[in-house]
């Protein structure tokens, strides 16, 4: 069983065996000349940078402070919960309480499959 097709580029009809898929937009003679057609209006220049000389230190730690910065008051956050600290949630109204010092104010989610994450409040 045969089908008859319209070129959408050229307007000409072609028959084809009928097949599942989609069906071709462009007739075979379209197809073939839109495959050997290659532009180039101007040659392509790649630069590719040389390596820098001087050695890096990559530790873990520059690595983690990189990504995770500390707030811009971290240090009085700090010295203000040096002796412990007790935070709540203001979603749900859980409470955590912390015996060391923190640089950066706890978060929280409210059930296991929230996406996003609470700031606690600082109760004491």
């Amino acid at each position: 069983m045969e089908e008859e097709l319209t070129c959408t580029s050229c307007s000409s009809t072609w028959k084809r065996a009928r097949l599942r898929g989609r069906k071709p937009l462009l007739c075979p003679t379209c197809l073939s000349g839109q495959s050997q057609k290659v532009i180039i209006d101007q040659p392509i220049n790649v630069s590719i940078p040389e390596a820098p000389t001087a050695s890096f230190d990559l530790s873990v730690s520059k690595i983690h402070t990189q990504l995770h910065p500390k707030p811009a008051n971290y240090q009085k956050l700090q010295e203000s919960t040096k002796n412990g600290s007790t935070w709540k949630c203001p979603g749900c109204g859980s409470t955590l309480k912390m015996f060391l010092a923190l640089t950066a104010v706890p978060t929280h989610r409210c059930t296991p499959d929230t996406v996003t994450l609470k700031a606690m409040e600082r109760v004491d």
